[in-house]
């Protein structure tokens, strides 16, 4: 209903005042409707119609500016932390290497141990 009052006003479609919206970024009725006056209008409504008319960019809304900061935040911790992943994986494979090798190691070592082992029995029951 709001846009439809602004849209009669200005003379276009709803659709062209609701993408003026969306690239504002504002997606709800309470988005739309913050009217905190920070871009020198009392009203986002108002603010809309500048920026169709040409006289102010989207660029002058704080709530842009709040939320795109968000949004750059969320795109590099979401870049962070693929890029964490995949150091995780290729450690995570070096370790299976790494354990592998571990484990026969280890079973040398068993293998070596009951081999003394025998051969110090056999030498005990020699004497």
């Amino acid at each position: 209903m709001l846009n439809k009052k602004l849209a009669d006003a200005l003379n276009m479609p709803e659709e062209e005042i609701e993408g003026v919206y969306k690239e504002m970024l504002k997606v709800s009725v309470a988005d739309k409707q913050l009217n905190c006056g920070a871009c020198g209008y009392n009203t986002c409504e108002q603010m809309v119609a500048a920026i169709i008319l040409g006289t102010k960019s989207k660029e002058n809304c704080v709530y842009y500016h709040k939320i795109r900061a968000t949004i750059d935040s969320l795109n590099e911790f979401i870049t962070n932390t693929s890029e964490m992943l995949e150091v995780i994986k290729k450690a995570s494979a070096k370790f299976a290497v790494f354990s592998e090798g571990m484990d026969k190691h280890l079973d040398t070592l068993g293998k070596l141990k009951k081999n003394m082992k025998d051969t110090f029995n056999g030498l005990d029951n020699d004497q």
